[in-house]
């Protein structure tokens, strides 16, 4: 089987808003697991799926089909996705704290599920989707792709507060104080944790976690054979028992487990993202 995988960095139409772009191909999944299991690290990403359209695991574990243009983000615990016999996949990660300013919905109602792009956009994000079948270059799929969400999204980026927020947590792997963030932003700390939730879709709390196990999931991914003591000690936590125990709480299996279990494409974007 044929893998390809491109990234582009976003132009300055869209940088303040969008990390990267990323797309992926196969030419066949025959050889691919029958599931990857995708682990949250606290980012919304725009997916379009220009391929056989994948399925996604339910809570009760019944399968069903994702949506082809859709939003996904704010998980707090690993779910499945089953590919069908081709991957040619489309996404646009948005910056952390930034997904407010790309749909204007209640992030609370949008977390830990798919939101169909079409009930927010209307038709035209159908249509587009044809578009960018019929582009065969890598670049000019990103690039119709940069410009058709500049002229999609209705952004305001005056209030910034949670940008530089959400950065103090990932620079500090999850490991921040809440009350000195609330400090800095010159809020309550009551206030503070009800405009996290509201901007951001979780708590402070639950936040830090995610990313504290993301940073984690990345270092195991890229070390296999570092201790996982160390791993601990460099990420944060308080010992190794403290990172099992996390890190089970959201991929749903021990670290152990995880490396040695097939999920190509969510290494992929582990190691990129």
């Amino acid at each position: 089987m044929k893998k390809q995988f491109w990234t582009y960095a976003p132009g300055p139409l869209l940088g303040h808003l969008v990390k990267c772009f990323w797309l992926y191909k196969t030419d066949n999944s025959l050889d691919l697991p029958l599931a990857d299991r995708y682990i949250p690290d606290g980012q919304f990403e725009i997916i379009l799926d220009l391929g056989d359209n994948f399925a996604q695991q339910n809570n009760d574990g019944s399968w069903v089909k994702a949506p082809s243009l859709f939003l996904a983000g704010g998980y707090t615990e690993h779910f499945f996705v089953k590919s069908g016999q081709s991957i040619y996949r489309l996404g646009a990660v948005i910056k952390r704290g930034m997904v407010q300013h790309v749909i204007r919905e209640d992030l609370m109602h949008l977390k830990g599920r798919n939101t169909d792009l079409e009930d927010i956009w209307g038709d035209s994000i159908k249509s587009f989707g044809d578009h960018l079948r019929s582009l065969h270059s890598p670049m000019r799929i990103f690039k119709a792709l940069e410009t058709f969400l500049y002229n999609t999204i209705k952004f305001d980026t005056n209030d910034s507060t949670f940008e530089w927020v959400i950065n103090e947590m990932v620079r500090y792997n999850g490991n921040s104080s809440v009350r000195s963030l609330a400090q800095k932003a010159h809020m309550s700390e009551r206030q503070f944790r009800r405009k996290f939730r509201e901007k951001i879709g979780l708590s402070p709390k639950q936040y830090m976690k995610i990313i504290r196990v993301a940073s984690a999931t990345q270092n195991i991914i890229k070390c296999k054979h570092q201790k996982l003591s160390d791993i601990a000690y460099e990420v944060g936590f308080a010992d190794q028992s403290h990172l099992i125990r996390e890190f089970k709480s959201i991929a749903g299996i021990n670290p152990k487990a995880f490396i040695s279990e097939p999920h190509p494409l969510t290494e992929q974007l582990i190691l990129t993202l």
